[in-house]
């Protein structure tokens, strides 16, 4: 299996410099890939879960593409309809030139309402924006003429370069755990990549995918998973943990952590994206964690 490590961006100790620090020791350690996640207009009735600042993932993407030289760059997911997909295919493509192919593109659908509202976008008509914009970026990226006549975006007669350094483009995996998610995964998609399902959610989640596009003649598809957080008890063992974090799937020993991890793997995964408590602990203890799982979890994992 190929890790991913999910690099904070938001209620961050230290900005900028921790951010960095992350994402070049997570290249330097060997992990596969480095992840950001999406959140532009916090409402105020979710400030308590997700925090007031979040940086932007796409630009915080290219900085840190810049700042590294081997690992995978992706997104812990961005949301679909919050971004023009014109807009959204360019950034994708300028910044896969300029990193010689390692961007994994993930995107999803979103679940915050208010989030929506405050873009002033209908979060009802989200999956239907995200089907149309997905085949727009897939055209701009493929086409030499691109063309599309939706509900959302009319377009012809343009021109859309450069295209992305990856052919025919980069991988796009599909985030979400619904079935509306897993249908736009395997017929829109190159990978899936929920949200810690069960292996139980994530086995079944799979067999769907496998029977869709078999039944299209599809094949090339990467089944990864976002993890919640990893918690190793002999790192964190002087820290007082919330409750939700006490309850991870993935905390104990190594060898505990990487029995879930190894269900995964039989359940279908080829990847898994990587969270460890970094706001509450600083970043000495974050850059830890970080070293103790792939030294001595990762090489547990089948």
């Amino acid at each position: 299996m190929q890790f991913g490590v999910a690099i904070p961006t938001y209620r961050i100790p230290g900005g900028v410099a921790f951010m960095t620090e992350a994402a070049q020791s997570a290249e330097a350690l060997g992990y596969y890939s480095i992840w950001f996640a999406d959140h532009l207009a916090i409402p105020d009735d979710r400030l308590d879960y997700l925090g007031p600042e979040w940086y932007e993932p796409i630009v915080t993407a290219a900085y840190l593409a810049a700042q590294t030289e081997r690992v995978k760059i992706g997104w812990d997911v961005l949301i679909i309809p919050y971004r023009n997909p014109l807009i959204v295919a360019k950034m994708v493509a300028t910044l896969d030139t300029m990193c010689e192919g390692r961007v994994i593109y993930a995107g999803g659908a979103g679940y915050v309402e208010g989030e929506f509202a405050g873009l002033g976008l209908d979060f009802h008509r989200r999956g239907e924006m995200s089907d149309e914009y997905l085949e727009i970026m897939r055209e701009l990226w493929t086409s030499e003429d691109p063309a599309f006549d939706g509900k959302y975006f009319r377009f012809s007669e343009i021109k859309a370069s450069p295209k992305p350094y990856q052919k025919p483009h980069p991988p796009i995996w599909i985030g979400g755990n619904s079935r509306a998610a897993i249908k736009r995964a395997a017929l829109l998609g190159d990978g899936w990549h929920p949200l810690y399902p069960s292996p139980e959610e994530m086995a079944s989640g799979v067999a769907e995918i496998a029977s869709l596009r078999g039944e299209r003649g599809l094949d090339g598809f990467t089944i990864s998973y976002s993890c919640s957080h990893v918690v190793q008890d002999a790192v964190l063992e002087s820290v007082t943990l919330p409750e939700s974090l006490r309850e991870s799937r993935f905390r104990g020993t190594p060898e505990q952590i990487a029995a879930e991890f190894n269900r995964l793997g039989e359940a279908g995964v080829q990847h898994a994206t990587v969270r460890f408590v970094h706001d509450s602990v600083g970043p000495d203890l974050f850059m830890r964690q970080l070293e103790r799982f792939i030294k001595e979890v990762a090489p547990l994992v089948a």
